[in-house]
């Protein structure tokens, strides 16, 4: 059984906003993980990027809907996009 010693991160009014471990317990627990291909660790700046591209493209999509550039699509129109996809992902490139 693996034991984590942890300790809490506390805010200026004293509420737990974080847990703190020791770099050898992390590492511990990333081994448990099945499949380490699956797990993406993060810090707080990268996390403030992907938060500014998020925002981002969706202020690009919501644009878009607001201007009717969009296709909507029923379910044959779907299995007839999916079929593209699948037929032009198997096409050699140039």
């Amino acid at each position: 059984m693996l034991e984590i010693h942890r300790r809490y991160v506390l805010d200026d009014a004293g509420e737990p906003i974080a847990v703190q471990i020791s770099i050898a317990q992390f590492e511990s627990l990333l081994g448990l993980v099945p499949q380490r291909d699956q797990v993406m660790v993060t810090d707080d700046d990268d996390l403030g990027l992907a938060d500014a591209v998020l925002r981002q493209a969706v202020a690009v999509g919501l644009e878009a809907v607001e201007n009717g550039e969009y296709d909507d699509y029923d379910e044959a129109g779907l299995e007839a996009l999916f079929d593209r996809v699948k037929q032009n992902g198997r096409s050699p490139r140039c």
